[in-house]
């Protein structure tokens, strides 16, 4: 009696590697298979590719004996009269490169004095005009602007003390009851 559990695990080994091997055997004619089809579509597909290639020469011999009006090929004329329109397409965009090449090799000319454009500042009422605008809005701004437009008119950093004086002293007044 103690040889059936040793048969038992004998026959299950037995059983589990047969399937195994079983598998094995069709993982690998599956894997072989798969191979070869993908094989014979890469074939089919550079095939395709020949043809493709074959047919581009076709067409560039059929256009040629168009174009040198050796063939008349009446369903073809639409599509010859839209090749010939991006040839001159690219005829254009060519002289258009040749004319940015001329240009770029032709020695750079300088304005005249009477072309070129000076920019008046300006008058000393818009000056104060826009010091009044600057007051209006923020007092800080306004003393930069007071300072450029004084400095513009020709005044010294002093005056522009003195204003800065002229509007604290209202401050003080106003604190000051005499």
């Amino acid at each position: 009696m103690v040889d059936e559990p040793q048969d038992k695990a004998d026959s299950l080994w037995e059983k589990v590697s047969d399937s195994v091997i079983k598998g094995l055997k069709t993982g690998k004619s599956e894997i072989v298979r798969t191979s070869k089809m993908g094989k014979i579509r890469l074939e089919i597909s550079s095939v395709k590719s020949r043809i493709g290639d074959r047919q581009k020469e076709l067409g560039a011999q059929v256009y040629n004996l168009w174009v040198n009006e050796k063939v008349d090929v009446p369903e073809l004329e639409e599509m010859f009269d839209r090749i010939k329109q991006l040839e001159d397409e690219i005829k254009q965009k060519e002289r258009e490169i040749e004319r940015l090449i001329e240009e770029k090799e032709k020695p750079e000319e300088k304005p005249m004095e009477s072309e070129v454009h000076v920019e008046e500042p300006p008058p000393a009422a818009t000056q104060e005009k826009v010091v009044a605008e600057a007051k209006k809005e923020e007092p800080a701004a306004e003393q930069k602007v007071a300072k450029k437009a004084l400095a513009k008119k020709g005044n010294t950093e002093d005056q522009t003390t003195d204003t800065k004086s002229e509007q604290q002293e209202p401050k003080l007044e106003g604190n000051n009851k005499e």
